[in-house]
């Protein structure tokens, strides 16, 4: 009823001042907020706003024959191949010749990558290709 009832000079005298409600972005969280004035002198709400949550990461699963065709479009099966059947890790030489899926995350993936020397970027890279390979087969 304030904002019907009194005018806005009216309404200034006393020290209220009308100002436009926070605006939402959406999946945000209204935490707090304040009144400000803007370079005009106008009183301003200003909101304070929780991120929306990111969903979970989710690695990607791709073939393994997915995977070597990437490893083989970058010029580095050969030397994958060479890295893996000479690993001091039995368990990773069973990976490079059994393991049917690639996941990104996994640690023989990882192992691989650091003999190699890839960034997670590049790793990762390599996974979004070999997902697309997957889809076109």
């Amino acid at each position: 009823q304030v904002a019907e009832l009194w005018a806005d000079t009216e309404l200034a005298e006393i020290g209220v001042y009308r100002a436009a409600p926070v605006v939402v972005p959406e999946g945000g969280v209204l935490v707090s907020y304040t009144f400000e004035r803007d370079r005009t002198g106008a009183v301003v709400c200003v909101g304070v706003f929780e991120e929306p949550p990111q969903p979970p990461y989710e690695p990607i699963t791709v073939s393994a024959s997915s995977a070597k065709l990437v490893l083989d479009d970058d010029g580095i099966y050969t030397q994958v191949e060479t890295i893996c059947r000479n690993h001091p890790v039995n368990a990773v030489r069973i990976f490079w010749e059994s393991a049917k899926d690639w996941v990104e995350n996994d640690p023989y993936v990882a192992a691989i990558g650091a003999e190699l020397g890839l960034a997670d970027e590049q790793q990762h890279d390599m996974f979004v290709r070999a997902q697309l390979k997957d889809r076109v087969s």
